[in-house]
């Protein structure tokens, strides 16, 4: 792949407060690079603390997911940089908050699938975005909404037996009807709600990918099928039933898009990627 056979993987995680670059050496067996930087500091002009929004209530706990577009060209800029010789680059894969979701319109992905590479992601990408907060794994406040999850699904056998967890606050099932309950208009204008993994995968592959296991059996949303992992029909349709009754009529179901079996295999990396920063264009990205 890369010069005298090398061949390195990347790995990327977005935490809540910074992100981190960690590039091995597959055949020596070896970490020859690794980076972080913290939001805070890279980016004050989102007013983050701790990489979480300021706000008046404490059970709220959002971060921004324009800025986490500017982080990720920050990783690879950062990268390039280095000296790594990112053409030795053979897998990728971004890890990142597991309960954080983000929403975009229909446009998302066209736009990740023809990304000028002279431009940042940041302009190309916003336009996309429906919800311009995306709340974390700390938020607490759809307590109306968690309540409602566990009794309905109790004829069921309980959420807990349907997702194998309970009615958590911070899980984006509840995080999602809260948001439609408040702002029908912005959810009926989402084609794309995303776990961040999946979220920052999509660009990475230059197309809309599947949110692995990981991350979608922490949604309360999900089957507890290994074999065939995906969303739970019952719990979609209890959703569902929640925003009619709020005369909210699009379907749950039609913006999770699909799941897949962690580190799956799900393409080249995308064009963007490689014109701009120099990653092996036979790099593969892996499922998050």
């Amino acid at each position: 792949m890369g010069r005298g056979g090398t061949l390195y993987t990347l790995g990327i995680d977005f935490g809540t407060q910074s992100a981190k670059a960690l590039v091995l050496d597959v055949r020596g067996a070896g970490v020859i690079h690794t980076d972080s930087f913290d939001y805070d500091t890279a980016f004050p002009k989102y007013g983050t603390e701790g990489g979480v929004l300021p706000g008046k209530h404490p059970t709220t706990r959002h971060t921004l997911p324009l800025m986490l577009l500017e982080a990720l060209d920050l990783v690879f800029g950062r990268l390039q940089k280095s000296g790594v010789d990112l053409a030795s680059i053979g897998a990728v894969k971004i890890d990142a908050m597991q309960h954080c979701t983000v929403y975009a319109d229909v446009s998302f992905g066209e736009r990740v699938g023809c990304l000028d590479a002279a431009q940042d992601l940041l302009p190309q990408l916003a336009p996309s975005i429906t919800r311009r907060t995306s709340p974390i794994w700390e938020d607490r406040s759809p307590v109306r909404e968690a309540e409602y999850l566990a009794k309905r699904l109790e004829e069921h056998g309980s959420i807990l037996a349907l997702t194998g967890n309970r009615a958590e606050l911070r899980f984006p099932a509840s995080q999602v009807l809260k948001w439609a309950r408040e702002s029908p208009g912005e959810y009926a204008h989402t084609s794309h709600i995303f776990l961040l993994s999946a979220f920052l995968t999509s660009i990475l592959a230059g197309k809309v990918v599947p949110v692995d296991t990981g991350d979608g059996w922490g949604t309360n949303l999900n089957t507890l099928d290994i074999r065939h992992p995906g969303w739970s029909d019952v719990a979609i349709r209890a959703a569902d039933e929640y925003l009619g009754s709020r005369d909210v009529r699009s379907s749950l179901r039609d913006k999770l898009g699909e799941m897949v079996h962690y580190d799956t295999v799900l393409g080249p990396v995308a064009p963007y990627f490689t014109r701009r920063y120099g990653v092996s264009p036979r790099a593969v990205v892996l499922a998050g």
